[in-house]
């Protein structure tokens, strides 16, 4: 009777999760994460099949599919309560920041940059950039910014992992620890929270759970394929967690070398292809073996792109999408960035392209007439030096006018103030009507633009963009 019960309560509970979170997401017109809940669920139930002997696989599939019900159901009343308490559908703050800076990363895949999202420095988020933001940003180019349907794969994530530890416990130990260590798993109250929102810990914990399920699998029987698995698993963990890498790139070769039943020259045959590999990546993923040059330039660049997040570090400011007639007039580096201003009228006779020389402040402005895609670098005193290629030196107060000579400053009421720039690195001048691909860097390092994504990618605008800020320059 007991039996019974369990049966007929197990796929009315599952249903009813299902229905809650089904309910509110067809209430709220979003079609996206039910549509992702078929194929995920087929995904865990050839898990299932794959890994569950057949006299199993009935209960196994009971529990993982409550448990997928239970992460459905819990994921959508977070996102909801979320948007529900002006949160912008965000819990901790990180699952925030991962899906804005995917949501951004989309838009840049399909050509249309938008400054200061674009590289080196992503409007100081680069250090967020990793296996995680990848992944979200190729389910944004199928969906658009949907940001729950990533939730759901954590979810799946999760599930994944438990069955992974259901089949290493029935291998380490008997029948009934088996299904013990599933339910724990599936139904651990914090995994089952974390996996609930945007983050990236149900992935790494997967992972690793595929590193040693693979050893485990090798250990058994020393074939190729499971040694394969187990260092393929680490190239994704080494964009989420570097530490977890690191231990999982030594362990393997010291697993695969403490294999039993093996002799000393087959053992010598599966050990040294494992350390090269391990080894491989490690110096790939410049942990720490790699003293080479890349490895100082990442590191600089997570620092200076870190210091802008903070706002404790003066960087170049993102380009100033300009077009022929735009008038400015110079500020100081401390004056805030792009805002109208009314300056004095100043006089238009003796238009110059570069400003005349002084060794104190002009009391009457001087135009200077430039053109797009022009780094200005403001000065107070004119240097001896030579401009930089490409570059123009200009002082505050300074009239800047886009076009040449013969271009007529724009009326006071219509200028706007050019700032902040930051001496040495001056600001771009950036032809706004330049092809969008032209806006953004292309190189081995960075991710080419232009991506078309699918047509319906963005017509669901749901990232609140409203408390991320940047500035150029503050300390």
């Amino acid at each position: 009777m007991k039996r019974v019960g369990l049966h007929t309560v197990m796929p009315v509970t599952t249903g009813l999760l299902l229905g809650i979170g089904i309910g509110i997401l067809v209430a709220d017109g979003r079609w996206w994460p039910v549509v992702a809940i078929a194929p995920l669920g087929l995904g865990l139930a050839a898990m299932v099949r794959a890994l569950v002997p057949a006299e199993d696989r009935r209960r196994v599939g009971a529990i993982v599919g409550l448990g997928f019900a239970l992460h459905v159901a819990i994921a959508v009343l977070l996102f909801t309560g979320s948007l529900a308490l002006g949160h912008g559908s965000f819990i901790p703050g990180d699952d925030g920041e991962y899906a804005n800076v995917a949501s951004h990363f989309t838009i840049y895949l399909q050509g249309r940059a938008e400054p200061p999202w674009v590289p080196p420095f992503w409007a100081g988020e680069a250090y967020i950039f990793g296996t995680w933001v990848y992944l979200e940003s190729a389910i944004f180019l199928l969906t658009g910014p949907e940001v729950l349907v990533p939730i759901f794969l954590n979810g799946a994530f999760a599930l994944a992992t438990a069955l992974l530890v259901f089949d290493m416990t029935r291998s380490l130990f008997d029948r009934r620890s088996a299904f013990v260590a599933l339910v724990l798993t599936a139904f651990y109250p914090s995994l089952v929270l974390w996996s609930s929102l945007n983050l990236k810990d149900a992935l790494a914990l997967l992972i690793i759970a595929v590193c040693l399920w693979a050893l485990m699998r090798f250990q058994r029987r020393p074939r190729w394929w499971p040694l394969a698995l187990a260092l393929a698993a680490l190239v994704p963990m080494a964009g989420l967690r570097q530490y977890l890498f690191l231990g999982l790139s030594l362990l393997v070769p010291v697993v695969v070398a403490l294999t039993p039943r093996l002799g000393f020259a087959p053992r010598a045959r599966w050990t040294a292809p494992a350390v090269f590999a391990s080894g491989l990546l490690l110096y790939a993923s410049q942990v720490g073996v790699d003293l080479g040059p890349q490895l100082l330039e990442t590191f600089e660049g997570e620092r200076q792109a870190m210091g802008i997040g903070a706002r404790t570090r003066f960087v170049e400011a993102p380009p100033v999408l300009v077009k022929e007639g735009d008038t400015f007039v110079v500020a100081a580096p401390s004056v805030a960035a792009l805002t109208p201003a009314t300056p004095p009228v100043p006089s238009t006779t003796g238009a110059s392209s570069t400003p005349a020389p002084a060794t104190s402040a002009p009391t009457t402005p001087a135009i200077v007439h430039v053109a797009p895609n022009t780094r200005i670098i403001v000065v107070t005193h004119l240097p001896a030096a030579v401009a930089p290629a490409g570059a123009v030196y200009v002082r505050p107060g300074d009239i800047l006018v886009i076009g040449p000579p013969e271009s007529t400053p724009a009326p006071s009421n219509q200028r706007a103030t050019l700032g902040p720039v930051s001496g040495e690195d001056g600001v771009t001048l950036m032809s706004a009507e330049r092809p969008v691909n032209d806006l953004a860097m292309r190189s081995f390092r960075y991710f080419p633009v232009g991506l078309p994504g699918f047509r319906w990618s963005s017509q669901h605008p749901q990232i609140d963009d409203h408390s991320y800020s940047y500035r150029g320059s503050e300390g």
